[in-house]
């Protein structure tokens, strides 16, 4: 056999190692089936032997043509595609099942709105396809567990639907959340009545962050009150996000399927009110003085109050904020500000995280206030056992009918599941308030 015959085969024999070998190695690297191996070896074949012709080889007289080169080509690749086949797995990386798939289930049911406040506390959402957010917030009441709710009639209607996140799985999860569709619907008179007709606007809302025990503490509930004039449609989701104990890393979880997965709240006509005499035509200022013994209808409530943390210079983690939203829960315009906010760790008050009086600020109704404060970062510590937020916020109505005030005292406890260089858990609850 000559150089130039050498050089021929040489140029075959990597041809086919090309196409027959590396081409489905590579595409199987990337989880590709073994046809679509099958077809990337052959097309490349095709296209090599397009580009420098068919490779002809003489030996004892005899020629190799495109014919025998073809088939020799395509029993490398079925012996490629049969091997590929043999050792090809589909990826289920993206469809691992989570140990707590099918252990939490979300139900809702109508119900009498509570009259004393859950021992877990008061969270409810107001819905209205009047309000312009397209992700209304969770209201928190600032009450005690056991203290009467006196729902004002006027705005609030008598019943609403309760809605349960429960853990039924062998572990605690600490955080919960789920994404809820909500449907404004509108009315339609018939002859007996109302009935829903199209959707006239779509909202969805996240349920409060829910930590789920087990046992007699498997259980965080919220109620959602239609207060609109329009019915709305509630549809429960499939999944929920969860943070497990001992991970900071959240996960998407099947839930336990509901008995009913739609449920629907009614229109809420207010009853008509009795006549007030009006307001003086002169205002003073929000801070007008109150008489004594007066009880004024609370207007504001608060949301979701949280501490951030930072990563410290030198190592740890620091207090560096706090989310402090307000929201107007009344029907009218307010103006309101921060009298003064201060944190303290371990029972002691840090001077680097004592803050106000503030600004006043316009508030009108249904809107919240995400008041975000950023501060001197506060060094944690392994002592650093629990953290107390204490604040008191002033408003009054516009026109003036009497400055209020709102002061609250929160604790929050902190572990330390990840170690000392990771976020704490928190798990905040009421020491002290009132409202004057």
């Amino acid at each position: 056999m000559g150089a130039e015959h050498r050089k021929e085969v040489a140029k075959w024999a990597r041809d086919l190692i090309l196409s027959c070998v590396i081409v489905p190695a590579v595409l199987l690297y990337f989880n590709m089936t073994p046809l679509i191996m099958i077809l990337g070896g052959g097309l490349s074949l095709v296209l090599v032997a397009t580009v420098e012709n068919w490779p002809k080889l003489h030996s004892r007289g005899l020629q190799l043509g495109p014919g025998i080169a073809i088939a020799i080509c395509l029993v490398c690749l079925a012996a490629a595609g049969l091997w590929a086949a043999r050792t090809w797995k589909p990826d289920t990386t993206k469809n691992n099942a989570s140990p707590l798939d099918q252990t939490i289930l979300l139900e809702c049911a109508l119900t009498q709105l509570p009259t004393v406040v859950p021992e877990g506390g008061l969270n409810f959402f107001e819905l209205s396809s009047q309000y312009s957010v397209s992700n209304p917030g969770a209201i928190s009441s600032s009450l005690l567990p056991g203290a009467p709710m006196n729902w004002d009639q006027h705005d609030i209607p008598s019943t609403g639907h309760k809605c349960s996140l429960s853990n039924f799985g062998a572990v605690p999860v600490l955080n919960v959340e789920a994404d809820i569709k909500i449907d404004y619907l509108e009315v339609v008179k018939t002859e007996n009545g109302n009935k829903s007709g199209a959707i006239i606007r779509t909202v969805n809302l996240t349920s409060p962050r829910a930590q789920l025990g087990i046992g007699d503490r498997n259980t965080f509930t919220f109620y959602l009150i239609n207060i609109g004039p329009t019915y709305a449609q509630v549809t429960l989701p499939k999944t929920v996000r969860v943070q497990p104990v001992g991970t900071d890393k959240w996960q998407i979880v099947t839930l336990v399927p509901p008995r009913i997965g739609t449920v629907a709240l009614f229109p809420f006509n207010r009853p008509e009110q009795a006549a007030v005499a009006p307001a003086p035509k002169k205002a003073n200022k929000s801070k007008a003085k109150t008489a004594p013994g007066t009880v004024f209808k609370r207007l504001i409530a608060y949301e979701n109050i949280g501490l951030e943390f930072d990563a410290a210079s030198g190592g740890g983690v620091s207090i560096s904020g706090l989310n402090l939203p307000v929201r107007n829960a009344g029907s009218d315009t307010i103006a309101v500000h921060l009298e003064h906010l201060t944190i303290g760790v371990n029972g002691d008050s840090v001077p680097s995280l004592r803050l106000g009086p503030f600004k006043e600020t316009i508030l009108p109704q249904t809107q919240t206030m995400p008041w975000h404060f950023k501060m001197q970062a506060s060094p944690l510590s392994a002592e650093s056992k629990i953290v107390t937020v204490e604040f008191e916020v002033d408003y009054d109505t516009i026109p003036t009918t009497g400055l209020r005030r709102s002061y609250k005292k929160i604790a929050f406890p902190l572990t330390w599941p990840n170690g000392l260089n990771n976020a704490p858990q928190t798990n905040p609850s009421i020491v002290d308030q009132w409202e004057r």
